[in-house]
């Protein structure tokens, strides 16, 4: 006899623009090897269940053993309804229960708003706060930051309502409006623990459904201070210290903190990719770039799968599976002075 654990599944809430995954398994309870085919999914089965690309549509499962049924939902779709179902079906080889099938759930978080899809950024000369899509290589300008003051921005982040933090060159931070470029002043109280200027990026465990801003700057000891930003206090909780320089931040989706520091801005004179380690700052993977040069203006973010790294009127991309390679995507970005950018941890993983 097969048996499968569980009878449904349920993916539970799935952030849009996140891919979840389950499994299915199937326990042979009898004494007779158990031909599995037609793995497939039933009538009216909502097109973000699918399979992982290597699971086999027919398999034997020896007595007394099991077999797990890999399945998966991605949530790029957020219009209604929310709740999205469908089954996995497939034929036992038991002529006396020759079929199966497996009930399915999964509901889209909306949490995610569309605007939060793209790579934002802000121009230090111009305060022009415009939108990336890495997708196209294309530039939309969406306005010029009207932040109060004679200061000029200096890094940004973006959360999981696409609502962008932009800190300036006097330490002070404001809320961004990604639709309008629309400047809003906030309680956030410049200098705590010694740091003015930052780096900035939101960093996503799923495990907890936590969105954490974290910054690094140097503090009054010239040491780069790593720390978190409460909401909505905007307190200043120091973690520890980064060695690598001058960091620019960037979470990756899934609870991982990365870092970026241009030659100019690394005692080694050379640009590096590092993972951090949110908990302490030490330094977890470096990843050197002897070709790419600069330190005059620097951001950047993770989108689709690679950092993307904006230095000195150039675009680069380095793929997180092989965060060793990296390679300029644009060469001259038409005068942007890119100082900040930021990316909801919404934003596609892959």
């Amino acid at each position: 006899m097969l048996q499968q654990i569980p009878d449904t599944l349920d993916f539970g809430k799935v952030t849009l623009n996140t891919t979840a995954r389950g499994a299915i398994t199937l326990t042979n309870n009898g004494s007779d090897v158990c031909q599995v085919s037609g793995l497939d999914f039933g009538p009216s089965t909502d097109p973000g269940f699918g399979f992982d690309p290597d699971q086999a549509r027919a398999f034997t499962v020896a007595p007394g053993l099991s077999q797990a049924i890999s399945v998966t939902f991605g949530a790029f779709d957020s219009a209604p309804p929310h709740l999205r179902t469908g089954t996995v079906v497939l034929q036992t080889g038991n002529s006396r229960s020759p079929t199966a099938s497996i009930e399915l759930s999964a509901t889209v978080s909306t949490a995610c708003v569309e605007a939060s899809q793209w790579i934002y950024i802000v121009d230090g000369t111009s305060s022009m706060f415009s939108r990336f899509d890495p997708a196209t290589l294309t530039f939309t300008d969406i306005g010029v930051l009207d932040c109060p003051g004679d200061s000029t921005p200096y890094s940004m982040a973006v959360d999981q309502d696409a609502v962008a933090w932009v800190v300036y060159g006097d330490g002070q931070l404001y809320k961004v409006d990604t639709r309008t470029a629309r400047c809003e002043a906030t309680s956030f109280q410049v200098g705590q623990h010694g740091i003015i200027t930052f780096g900035m990026g939101f960093v996503f465990a799923p495990a907890k459904d936590v969105d954490t801003l974290y910054i690094a700057g140097s503090d009054e000891t010239g040491y780069t201070k790593l720390a978190t930003v409460a909401f909505p206090s905007l307190v200043v909780t120091p973690i520890g210290t980064v060695t690598a320089g001058d960091v620019e931040l960037t979470g990756t989706g899934d609870g991982s903190l990365w870092g970026f520091v241009p030659s100019g801005a690394n005692p080694d004179d050379q640009s590096v990719l590092v993972r951090l380690d949110p908990a302490s700052g030490a330094t977890l993977e470096s990843y050197s770039y002897p070709t790419v040069v600069g330190d005059t203006s620097w951001a950047m973010k993770f989108w689709g799968g690679s950092f993307w790294i904006f230095l000195d009127g150039a675009v680069y991309e380095a793929p997180r599976a092989t965060p060793q390679t990296i390679r300029t995507v644009i060469a001259d970005t038409a005068g942007r002075d890119i100082v900040g950018a930021g990316v909801s941890t919404c934003a596609p993983l892959f």
